[in-house]
């Protein structure tokens, strides 16, 4: 599980649907889409965990325009191949995992700087 620090810009909420503005420590601004998450009111400004699966980072070698407005700039520490996915892992203690064609179609290699989507509906808040 990758995990990002930041706080509680704001939130909009209609119904039990709210969408919630986090400035990351790294200086990202991200949003996230929750269902039903009341115990916002009381935490607007406060710090907050953004958690999220390691087959939900989309890695991509050249900044795209895509229908993801999460984007972080990823440097590649080291990875490990299996028979069939690799594990790639990054200098911000971030991790991916996809598949060994998706590892080559990228051509990625140690020290390269990449770019990483992470999808609204994908992150989890831990207050």
């Amino acid at each position: 599980m990758n995990v990002l620090a930041g706080k509680i810009l704001s939130f909009h909420h209609k119904d039990e649907i709210f969408l919630v503005k986090v400035e990351l420590e790294r200086g990202e601004i991200f949003n996230v889409l929750m269902l039903d998450f009341p115990s916002l009111h009381a935490k607007l400004n406060s710090n907050i965990e953004l958690l999220f699966k390691e087959d939900e980072l989309i890695l991509s070698s050249k900044e795209v325009l895509l229908g993801v407005e999460n984007k972080l700039s990823l440097e590649i520490q080291s990875f490990t191949k299996g028979a069939i996915l690799s594990q790639v892992f990054f200098k911000d203690n971030l991790s991916a995992l996809l598949s060994n064609e998706a590892f080559e179609l990228l051509n990625l290699a140690p020290s390269q700087k990449i770019f990483g989507y992470i999808k609204p509906s994908d992150i989890m808040l831990k207050v």
